[in-house]
This record gives structure tokens, C-alpha cells and sequence, in this order.
């Protein structure tokens, strides 16, 4: 009651196959076998086996023994097979003649065995087919592409190896080979003999054994190389060609092309003329690349190669000076003066010609110790090389060339900020570094240290330490690349002490690794923390309690910081009109915030050193003051570190005065004016006829005075001409004091 069970043989499952002989399809092969083995309903055997090939995943296209056209649900596509041994077959020459490339095919077996129905007929069990007993192939029927990509020039003057490119767009490649042919000699190369051309006929595709293997790797499509060693001796003025074809995984090959095609126009079949090659040179040192600085010690020779020439000579410009300046063994000498008449490829036998002057050997080399101009410099260096024979010579047609720079200058690098002795807020430290053009920065570090000395703690980003520290900074555009470079530190930086001393050195390196530490000798630039606000104090006018001043030509005062004071600001109100003071305009500025004016030579003001004391005198600032009128004075300071004052202590920033220049009055009330007294009836004591008035001080209300300090008269008589005073004791003529 159990159905038979097939296996697939041949196809292995996913195998490709293609034309070419070893790698066809020639059958589909497989084996079944009968079960149950053994016991009841054993015995039985395999009657029949039957294949379906489908085409692709289309379930319409199922092999019918002639086409893939037969729909695979029904008996029509399962086709007999032949039992051979003991394996079933079934041959395919019809049916790859119909497949197509690229196409991956199903294959499935089903069998049959010799049940028979109860009534003794037959009854065959028939196999049903599970997903996991399918197995496909692949059919590759195109052959591969294969490219020449050098030699990319139909003139050759040595080769340094053949490479190209191989595709495929099925099985993928396999290997990749080249074959040389002599239009001379009008046949292939033969590697056998590794010398002579004698394989082949012309016009054919060279037969297997001419070929080489090219060296390939596992890239999409694959890149192929022949080196050197495999690759014949070529005369000069002679035409070959060379011939790659690929083969893939089922032995398809590149096809040989009808005709060959001269680079630049690339193929897998080119035609080249080996030419003699031309004198080369070339400068290995200094390096190719990225243009190298070196400092005026740090270049003594300049190394290089030669090929196909018999001498090297070497030219040697400053392009920094203007007009450029050429090395000669005498010095350094104009290009004006010293190329003058000279043709790109002027050329004497045996003689330095414009400049150029031969190499020390071939290998080659130029001493170049210490013949640098002084200063920093953009160097051209040209090589070139001849192959001379007697009289006549081959120039090299492209000169080898190398630029680099010399650079005999330090750099060197500054602190702008903090920019002052003392220093409020350090939120970052900036500064400048600079190169003589065309030299480079490249780095620049600083310390931050402080102590007694100012060099005994160094702080290294997180801590303080004992020894130097140097902290990296940025350049501001985030790379140092140029001769001038702003920099700056603004993160990691320690934790200020008001009124502390830190000090500050700078390290600058620049592309010719001269290496400058500023300021030298263990000093270092300094500079204090100072958070403090500096205090101020009037001193002259000075009227406590207001009881008036007459005299304000200057106002005067002193200033106080624990560092160092920069400036003095005063502003002057009228109290009556609540206006400030201009020195322009008078009082007329309105607002509630003082119209401050700094004390300096401009505003009529002198400071001393470091604005320790200072005086305010405006021309005409009394003839501006109102009479009967109080005025508030305010003076603030600002220090180095840009700390400004801001309270105002009354008494010392801040003072008020009264401003009384108006005389008082006074009037005689007896004796009366034009009386006559008998000498007990006036100014006796004791007898009640004082001399008598009053006093009356000016302004008068609502204005301001400074009110009556005292009242005295003057006593006198005229006698025969003489005018007598009276000196307390009695009266006395002369003169009055």
C-alpha cells in the first residue's frame, strides 16, 4: 500500500550548465525504490518512473517531450523513463535544445510500482512528490565579457603590467587569459618558450596553450591582472597584439572579436606599438602628496629615479620671491637674469643648461645642504632626464616636479584675552598664532599655572598638579591649516580665585616642526582674578549737613580696588529740577539714571596713575550751578578687570551740597539814619539804647540758603579831615584792619 520513493541523481540541485563540453547536460537520472521492505505488502517492485521539467516558476510551461508548453497539473507533463541498471534515465538532447539562458529549471521524479487490485488487476501505488525531493539547474548559454584597461595608449613604452575587467552575468567567472600576437612574426606567443612567436596562424583565435593565466580577485564585475613576469620581450618600432577572453563556470568563452581596436578605445582584443621608451625621471624625495614644510636644516637631500637615460639634472626655484630666484652653485640669482632666452627644453650635451645641474649619481641624489635662501620659501624642484649618445641626446618630455616649502622663521603665538592685568570673568582664553607665509600652523598648547612663584601648580584640565601641564587648544575654524591662526580654550578651564595670580604660557608648532614655547626661560604671562568692584570718594565740595558752599570750581576725590582701577565717572543733578548735568549743555538732562561723565583730559577731568585720585573741573561748571539750589554729586570707578561700581555710600560716592553764592542784607535799625544822641543816650549798656539792626540771608524762599553766621558793624567818626575807628578800647585814626 506504500508508494515507491525516487531520488534525484542528476541534476545536483542549483547546478549550472551550459554547451560547452564537461559541463553539459546530457540526462536526468535518479533511482526508486519500493517500500513497504519487508513484511506485509514487501516485495513488490518499480515499474515505472516519470520526470516533469518545469521552466522557471510558471506552472503553464512544463516539458511535453517537445516544447515548455505543457501545463504541469496535468499527466501530459510527466514523461517516462528509461531504466538503465539501476538507475531510471531519461535523455535531454531535445530538451536543451529549448532551454533558454539564464532560466533555472524544476526537475521532479514520480514512480510507479506492480500493486495489483483485489480482483487481480493492476493497481500501481503512485508516488506523490514533496517539495524537499525537487531539484533544479541553471542553464548559462552566453559567454563572458572580458576588457583591456592597460595599456589605455596605442603607444607603449614598457609595461608595468596588463590588467583589465571580466563579466558575467550568469555562472560567473572562472579565469581570465591573455595572449600576445607579433604582426612581424604572424603568429602567438608561445610562454612554453618564453621568447619566440611561433603559435598559431594569422587572423585566428590563438589556440589554448598560448594563452597565460591573469591573477583575479572576487570583485562585481572581476578585476584581472598580468604581471610583468608573464608578459613577452617586445622590440621597439614593432606591432602586437594582445587578446583577453574570460571563461566562466561552465567553460563559456569570450568570443574572438573580428577585429582588434587601438587605445584609447578599449576591448578585449587591442593592438599596441612597442615604442623605445622615453628618458624618465622622478623625484621620490620629498614625497609626493600633501606639500611638505621643513624647517632650514630638515632637507639636505632631494632622491629620485631614472629610467631610459644616461644622466639626471635637477633645477631648483624659489616661486616665493618675486621675480622667482633660481639656485646656482654661486648663489641665489633672478629667474629674469638667469632664464633669460631659455626654452622649456633647452638642452646642451654635457653641460648644466638654464638652471638645471646634474645629480650626484643615477640612482639618484642631490646634495642640498644649506642652500636655502634665508626666510621662509615655496621651492619648485624640476628633474629631468637625457639619454645622451655623443653629440646627440632624448630629453624627458615631462619633467618630474615637486613643491614644498623651507621654512626658516618661528612661528609665534599670543594671549588676547584675558587682554588686561586683572581679569573679571575668564570664561575662555584666546590668542593669535602666526607664521611667516607660506608657513603652516599646526598646533598650539598653553599652560595655566599659579603659586608664590606663579610655575609651582599647573593645572591639567581637571586638577592641579605639581609638574608642567599642557593643555591642547582649538584653532577657531576648528583646524590649524594656515600661517594665521586665532585660537581658543573654553572648556575644561579651572575654577577662578578672586584676587589669585595665574600665569600663562604658550607652546606653537608649525608644519616644519619648529616647536617655540613663549614666553622662554620659565617666565610666563600673568594675570589676576579680580571680582571685587572698586570704591570711589568725594572729597572736595565737602558740606555735611548742607549748610552751603560758595566755591565749586573742580570737584575732587579718591578710589580704592584691590587690583588696579582704570576709570572715573561723575554725574551732577539739580535737586530743585531733578535735571543732570552736561558739559555742553548744562543741566537740562532728564531721567532717572544719572548722566555719567568720564573724568579724563576731554571732559575738562585728570586722573592720576591708576586712577587713584582724580579731579573734575569742567570749564564754566560754576556759572551752570543755581543759586539756592542743592546738588547731588555721585562718583563711580571702574577697575582694570572692567568691575564697575554700583552702590553709592553717601558721604563717600555719593554727597549732596548747598550752592549759595548770594550775599545776605542787613539793616541799621538805631541809631536812625540822620539822628543826633547825646553821648549816654546811644550804645550804652545797660541803659537800653544798643546799637540795633537786623540781618537777612539771600535767596529767599522757596529757593535755599544758607542762612545768617553772624552780623558785624563799623564804628567811626570824621574830625579835621581824619577818619577815627573804634578799636574796641577807644578810637583810633590811620588805617583800619
Amino acid at each position: 500500500v506504500q508508494p515507491p520513493s525516487s531520488t534525484i541523481q542528476v541534476p545536483p540541485d542549483g547546478q549550472w550548465y551550459g554547451p560547452e563540453a564537461g559541463y553539459t547536460l546530457d540526462e536526468i537520472s535518479g533511482t526508486s525504490v519500493e517500500y513497504p521492505l519487508s513484511g506485509p505488502g514487501s516485495g513488490g517492485a518499480v515499474t515505472n518512473v516519470q520526470v516533469q521539467v518545469r521552466r522557471g516558476n510558471d506552472d503553464s510551461k512544463c516539458w511535453s517531450g517537445d516544447l515548455f508548453n505543457e501545463p504541469c497539473g496535468g499527466a501530459s507533463s510527466w514523461l517516462n523513463m528509461t531504466l538503465s541498471a539501476s538507475s531510471w534515465t531519461y535523455d535531454t538532447a531535445g530538451l536543451w535544445g529549448k532551454t533558454d539562458d539564464g532560466i533555472t529549471y524544476r526537475v521532479r521524479l514520480r514512480g510507479y510500482d506492480s500493486a495489483l487490485a483485489a480482483d487481480g488487476t493492476s493497481d500501481p501505488n503512485l508516488e506523490v512528490v514533496s517539495v524537499d525531493k525537487e531539484k533544479s539547474f541553471k542553464v548559462d548559454k552566453s559567454t563572458p565579457a572580458a576588457m583591456i584597461n592597460v595599456p589605455n595608449t596605442y603607444t607603449v613604452y614598457s609595461f608595468t603590467g596588463i590588467s583589465g575587467t571580466a563579466a558575467d552575468a550568469n555562472s560567473g567567472i572562472r579565469k581570465v587569459q591573455v595572449a600576445f600576437y607579433s604582426e612581424t612574426d604572424g603568429a602567438w606567443w608561445d610562454p612554453a618558450t618564453a621568447g619566440d612567436f611561433t603559435r598559431g596562424t594569422p587572423g585566428s583565435d590563438p589556440p589554448d596553450d598560448a594563452f597565460v593565466d591573469a591573477s583575479t580577485d572576487t570583485a562585481v564585475p572581476v578585476n584581472w591582472t598580468v604581471g610583468t613576469s608573464s608578459i613577452p620581450v617586445m622590440n621597439n618600432g614593432q606591432v602586437y597584439h594582445i587578446r583577453a577572453r574570460a571563461m566562466d563556470r561552465v567553460g563559456n568563452k569570450t568570443a574572438f572579436p573580428a577585429s582588434t581596436t587601438n587605445p584609447p578605445v578599449q576591448s578585449s582584443y587591442i593592438r599596441i606599438e612597442k615604442a623605445a621608451p622615453s628618458p624618465n625621471s622622478t623625484i621620490t624625495s620629498p614625497a609626493a602628496g600633501e606639500q611638505q614644510h621643513f624647517s632650514f636644516t630638515g632637507l639636505t637631500t632631494i632622491v629620485g629615479t631614472m629610467d631610459a637615460g644616461n644622466t639626471v639634472q635637477l633645477r631648483i626655484t624659489d616661486v616665493t620671491a618675486s621675480p622667482n630666484k633660481v639656485w646656482t652653485p654661486g648663489g641665489w640669482i633672478s629667474t629674469t637674469t638667469w632664464l633669460a632666452g631659455c626654452a622649456p627644453d633647452a638642452y646642451v650635451v654635457g653641460q648644466s643648461t638654464c638652471g638645471f645641474y646634474g645629480t650626484a649619481n643615477l640612482t639618484w641624489n642631490r646634495n642640498v645642504t644649506g642652500i636655502w635662501p634665508s626666510g621662509t620659501n615655496r621651492i619648485k624642484v624640476e628633474s629631468r632626464a637625457a639619454s645622451e649618445e655623443g653629440s646627440s641626446y632624448v630629453l624627458q618630455a615631462t619633467y618630474g616636479e615637486r613643491y614644498f616649502v623651507i621654512d626658516d622663521n618661528n612661528p609665534t603665538a599670543s594671549v588676547t584675552s584675558p587682554g588686561a592685568a586683572y581679569a573679571r570673568a575668564v570664561t575662555e582664553i584666546s590668542g593669535q598664532a602666526s607664521d611667516t607665509d607660506p608657513g603652516i600652523i599646526t598646533g598650539v598648547e598653553i599652560t595655566i599655572s599659579t603659586g608664590i612663584t606663579g610655575l609651582s601648580s599647573y593645572w591639567n584640565g581637571a586638577a592641579w598638579q605639581t609638574d608642567p601641564f599642557w593643555l591642547p587648544v582649538s584653532a577657531q575654524d576648528m583646524t590649524f591649516d594656515s600661517a594665521n591662526e586665532p585660537w581658543v580654550l573654553s572648556s575644561g578651564l579651572p575654577e577662578w580665585v578672586d584676587g589669585k595670580a595665574y600665569w600663562l604660557q604658550r607652546r606653537v608648532t608649525d608644519k616644519a616642526d619648529h616647536v617655540v614655547t613663549l614666553p622662554s626661560g620659565g617666565s610666563a604671562v600673568s594675570f589676576i582674578v579680580d571680582t571685587t568692584s572698586p570704591t570711589t570718594t568725594v572729597q572736595v565740595p565737602n558740606d555735611p549737613g548742607n549748610p552751603g558752599v560758595n566755591s565749586m570750581a573742580s570737584i575732587s576725590g579718591i578710589a580704592w580696588d584691590n587690583g588696579r582701577n582704570n576709570a572715573i565717572y561723575v554725574a551732577i543733578r539739580n535737586e530743585a529740577t531733578s535735571l543732570w548735568y552736561s558739559t555742553i549743555t548744562g543741566f537740562n538732562v532728564g531721567g532717572v539714571n544719572p548722566a555719567w561723565i568720564p573724568v579724563s583730559a576731554a571732559y575738562g577731568g585728570t586722573l592720576s596713575p591708576d586712577a587713584t585720585s582724580w579731579l573734575f573741573a569742567p570749564s564754566g561748571l560754576e556759572s551752570r550751578l543755581a543759586s539756592g539750589a542743592k546738588f547731588l554729586i555721585l562718583a563711580r570707578s571702574t577697575d582694570v578687570a572692567g568691575n564697575m561700581e554700583s552702590t553709592y555710600v553717601d558721604g563717600a560716592s555719593s554727597t549732596t551740597v548747598l550752592w549759595d553764592i548770594t550775599a545776605p542784607v542787613s539793616y541799621i535799625s538805631r541809631p536812625s539814619a540822620g539822628g543826633s544822641y547825646k553821648r549816654l543816650a546811644i550804645g550804652q549798656v545797660g541803659l537800653g539804647n544798643y546799637l540795633e539792626g537786623t540781618a537777612y540771608d539771600r535767596p529767599d524762599a522757596p529757593s535755599l540758603n544758607s542762612g545768617v553766621e553772624g552780623a558785624k558793624i563799623r564804628l567811626s567818626y570824621l574830625l579835621d579831615g581824619d577818619t577815627y575807628y573804634c578799636m574796641n578800647a577807644g578810637f583810633s585814626s590811620g588805617t583800619y584792619t
